[in-house]
């Protein structure tokens, strides 16, 4: 092998070895979790900050939050990019023939801003539950004059809902009860009095 040839292939190599450590990195970057907690001023309340989606909100230290990427496999949530779940801590008493104890999920799905927040929560309304018998629906803001669509619907829980359209995302605010009166429900609604879209 003539000594160009070999200089040529040991430049071809480390370009190749660049290259690889370069992907490594870059989808390494990718996977890190995208959110922050960090502790309110003593108030016993915490805030989740996520800037990959652009929110923020505050909730009790009581809770237990769980992040999960999501995986793309199911048609009913092929738009879905990234739930939250908080669940309280102990965790009540759940009725029977319930999944589990109530909980606040937030879901962010991919949305092209081809139809209305509204036209999407009734074309995707296996994830939405937004056609469910019952289900009225108001327009009302959020701190910073975000527009958003609130909804109720019934079924092995009650919930109420908060969905708002933002930088081709969607993001649904959903908290499950067991009872009106549950504690998880007005912590929910303070929940959502906090949220904040990131610019």
């Amino acid at each position: 092998m003539s000594k160009k040839t070999r200089s040529f292939l040991s430049i071809a190599a480390l370009v190749i070895i660049v290259v690889i450590v370069a992907i490594w990195l870059y989808t390494g970057a990718q996977n890190t979790t995208p959110s922050s907690i960090s502790a309110d001023d003593g108030s016993g309340m915490l805030t989740y900050t996520n800037n990959t989606y652009g929110f923020a909100f505050l909730y009790p230290v009581t809770y237990s939050l769980s992040e999960h990427a999501a995986t793309g496999t199911s048609p009913i949530y092929a738009s879905l990019l990234y739930s939250i779940i908080l669940t309280q801590n102990p965790s009540p008493t759940t009725a029977q023939n319930v999944d589990g104890p109530p909980s606040i999920n937030v879901d962010v799905y991919n949305y092209t801003a081809t139809s209305t927040l509204v036209d999407w929560l009734s074309q995707n309304s296996t994830a939405t539950n937004f056609t469910l018998p019952g289900t009225d629906y108001a327009t009302t803001t959020l701190t910073g004059g975000i527009s958003a669509v609130a909804y109720r619907w019934s079924g092995l829980y009650g919930a109420e809902v908060v969905a708002v359209a933002v930088k081709h995302r969607i993001i649904l605010f959903t908290g499950m009860y067991s009872s009106p009166t549950d504690k998880i429900k007005q912590d929910f609604e303070s929940l959502i009095t906090s949220v904040q879209i990131l610019p």
